[in-house]
């Protein structure tokens, strides 16, 4: 059907693996539309437009994949400004323009193009593009990669900040040279491998450019990418290792076939880890952690996570990691909030107060479980009326009303305060009296060391 997914506008991926030829209007309307997989088309039903210019795929396309396509059609990918990787390894011909204007580029996989003689990639950039079977072309994209072979002959055109990958010491380095492009030897791997393996079954993989590439994985009794010994099988770009590779150090040879140049390169070496991390330090932080007492604190969240990581059988390669889960044990611990006192309430229990009347301060906390460093009590107005100590007692001395305040120091050093206004009433006389031995109260107050 010609219009098969016309105006699909919630398709995000469409796989069509048996489709020999696709009608290029199928997908009109697939605006959401990022990734087209055509395993097995060939080309584009050349009846569904005129001219050699189909309608437009959709604008949100990032991959384009069809590997048995035969050929491109004038401007088709004019309107996918997005797509990243297109995947055309069949090939042979190219529509004019058929990457105009695409200029997010990753990869496309031209390998079976041996000519280009129209201009393909104007207004383009791509960071690669195998094109190991190129001879000769119009143009070379500016502002890109290319992989070329020892096939190549020439391009008519000149491009600028253009990145060739090709094999050392043929024409097509001395091409770069003789047009001032930018050359890297190829083979080349393109993927960070890591230092270590364990002894759990881990997988490695190797990526890398070049031509008809071959592995082997060897095994060697010294860290050298020299006398080493092939691993029986270990024939692919990637090889799992697993308890029974028991030698010490292992690399990857790759080997690149460019025509007549044959080059080989080395990965760097792979250390076999079999001495356990050292766990010290973590189980003296559990052992911390389980040695807080519960009911003291509060916001056990973060250390319960922390705790709940599983850092068993690690090996020494990766004691970073076991150190890593130890600082935040610890960092856990060192943020705990105690289980402090929200509330303070303050009361005396003498329903009428007389001269010289010695009182104690009453107080309750909330929760009444809460945690505390101490309480510190104050006169906060009229002091002349009270005189109150560390301990939380006050004698009356004169008439009027006293503010006294308590504040709680929680352990975290948060404080939490009330007040409480206290009262006494005298008559004339007494007060005539309190007024004559009020010195007298305040120096024994003071002797004593007592007076707040």
């Amino acid at each position: 059907d010609s219009n098969a997914f016309e105006n699909c506008s919630s398709l995000i991926l469409i796989e069509l693996p048996l489709a020999k030829t696709v009608y290029s209007n199928a997908f009109s309307g697939c605006d959401s539309l990022y990734e087209l997989n055509l395993e097995s088309a060939t080309s584009f039903e050349p009846e569904a437009y005129t001219s050699n210019v189909m309608p437009p795929l959709p604008k949100n396309l990032t991959t384009f994949n069809a590997p048995k396509f035969e050929k491109t059609v004038n401007r088709m990918f004019v309107n996918c400004p997005k797509i990243q990787m297109i995947y055309l390894s069949s090939a042979t011909e190219l529509g004019l323009s058929t990457f105009y204007g695409c200029k997010s580029i990753y990869y496309i996989d031209l390998r079976s193009v041996k000519y280009i003689n129209g201009d393909v990639f104007g207004n383009c950039s791509a960071v690669a593009i195998d094109a190991r079977s190129l001879i000769s072309t119009k143009t070379l994209p500016s502002d890109s990669g290319i992989i070329l072979s020892n096939e190549f002959v020439e391009a008519q055109g000149n491009a600028e900040n253009l990145t060739v990958y090709g094999t050392p010491n043929t024409y097509v380095e001395r091409y770069c040279k003789h047009k001032g492009y930018t050359f890297v030897g190829i083979p080349i791997i393109i993927n960070d491998i890591p230092e270590y393996i364990t002894e759990n079954s881990e997988m490695i993989t190797i990526n890398a450019i070049g031509f008809d590439l071959e592995y082997q994985w060897y095994w060697n009794g010294k860290n050298s990418t020299e006398g080493g010994t092939p691993i029986v099988g270990a024939n692919d770009k990637s090889y799992t290792f697993t308890q029974a590779d028991t030698a010490p150090f292992y690399y990857c040879k790759i080997t690149h076939h460019d025509i007549d140049n044959n080059v080989i390169i080395c990965s760097d070496i792979i250390i076999k880890d079999s001495t356990p991390a050292d766990y010290t330090a973590y189980n003296e932080a559990v052992k911390a952690a389980n040695a807080i007492d519960r009911s003291l604190y509060i916001n056990f969240e973060i250390l319960d996570e922390a705790l709940e990581v599983d850092v068993s059988g690690r090996y020494s390669c990766e004691q970073d990691y076991v150190d890593a889960q130890t600082r935040a044990i610890y960092d856990a611990i060192n943020n705990l909030k105690h289980n402090g006192v929200e509330r303070l309430v303050i009361n005396i229990s003498a329903s009428e107060i007389n001269l010289y009347d010695m009182l104690i301060l009453n107080y309750m906390v909330y929760p009444v479980d809460a945690e505390y460093e101490t309480i510190r009590w104050s006169c906060e107005q009229n002091q002349n009326v009270v005189l109150l100590n560390r301990n939380g007692y006050i004698r009356f001395i004169d008439s009027g009303v006293a503010v006294i305040k308590g504040e709680i120091v929680n352990p975290d050093g948060e404080i939490i305060s009330a007040t409480l206004n206290v009262e006494c009433n005298l008559s004339p006389i007494a007060k005539m009296f309190a007024s004559f031995f009020k010195p007298f109260w305040i120096l024994i107050y003071a002797m004593s060391g007592q007076k707040i």
